[in-house]
């Protein structure tokens, strides 16, 4: 994908899609780094709603690369909607952590789940300098060679894992968190 049709689908993203209820939702697809995905899901669950995008051909839980948008209510601070998102991912059953760097509006998680089986790296962000508060959290499966070279070095390494992918996402995820809350101030929910 080249970087003006990246460009072109950010750009779309802060459109609300022709034919949406009540509730401001997402465009049907957006660009995430160099991949273009598609919305998967979409809840409310009390003062936030909750959108999962991943690859067109992959299928939840098991999609490789995961991207949950969560926009909170319009009194929610960056620190309450953050610590609820990842209050969520606590809650996850079978989770087994490896490593969790937590900062108020961001967050870095590698661990495994059960059900499916899997080994994740988890990036959280969290805004509201472009409208309502949201978050934009990414997940990616991990091979089991990243996991293993982790667990036998300890804290270091996973702190440089953690980097590396904030060097890499940083900027997707800060795109996706201030026009997800552009996209619902405007609609006023």
């Amino acid at each position: 994908m080249t970087h003006l049709s990246v460009a072109a689908m950010l750009a779309g993203m802060a459109t609300i899609c022709a034919g949406c209820s009540d509730n401001a939702q997402l465009p049907p697809q957006i660009a995430f780094g160099d991949h273009l995905l598609e919305q998967k899901s979409h809840d409310t669950d009390g003062r936030i709603s909750r959108t999962t995008f991943a690859a067109a051909d992959a299928r939840l839980p098991d999609a490789p690369l995961q991207v949950e948008v969560h926009v909170g209510d319009d009194v929610s601070s960056v620190e309450e909607l953050h610590e609820s998102v990842m209050d969520r991912y606590r809650a996850t059953p079978g989770l087994r952590p490896y490593y969790v760097q937590s900062h108020p509006n961001r967050a870095c998680a590698v661990a495994a789940r059960q059900a499916p089986a899997r080994s994740f790296v988890l990036l959280d962000f969290c805004s509201n300098a472009d409208g309502r508060t949201a978050c934009a959290q990414a997940v990616e499966k991990l091979g089991d060679d990243d996991v293993s070279e982790c667990a036998a070095k300890g804290g270091a390494c996973w702190n440089a894992f953690c980097e590396a992918q904030w060097d890499a996402w940083r900027e997707s995820l800060r795109r996706v968190a201030g026009t997800a809350g552009r996209a619902y101030s405007r609609e006023g929910n």
